[in-house]
């Protein structure tokens, strides 16, 4: 298995499609994560085998991001790495890498106290734990 320790949008891809739930496979269970943009089915079984290379890259976000920083940061933040470059342009692959964190329970996703679906221009604040 490639490593995965650079948060990349190649990586995230990667993983996220190789993480979706396939009717073909013959399983029943899924995790339906609900993402800013979409919802998608997760198969537990690919999340399990990539749950340290998904840990790797949430690593790979700011520190403001990580638990410690009471209310996290914002999602339009997630741009960027840990090392300040540009990751990718896309607020898709952000929220790929966020769903796969929700997924796993190592990422939350608020805005104060709104509650319900998130307009794009009201991203919500991310906490990686």
């Amino acid at each position: 298995m490639p490593s995965y320790h650079y948060l990349t949008q190649p990586h995230v891809a990667e993983i996220f499609e190789d993480c979706l739930y396939r009717d073909e496979t013959g399983e029943s269970q899924y995790n339906m994560v609900v993402g800013i943009l979409k919802q998608t089915k997760f198969d537990p079984g690919k999340l399990a085998f990539h749950r340290q290379a998904i840990v790797d890259l949430l690593a790979g976000l700011p520190a403001d991001f990580h638990q410690g920083r009471k209310h996290g940061a914002n999602m339009r933040k997630a741009t960027v790495n840990k090392f300040g470059f540009r990751w990718t342009d896309s607020i898709d692959d952000v929220d790929k890498l966020i769903q796969l964190g929700v997924a796993i329970g190592r990422v939350r996703c608020y805005k104060g106290r709104h509650f319900g679906p998130f307009k794009l221009t009201d991203l919500p604040n991310i906490v990686v734990n």
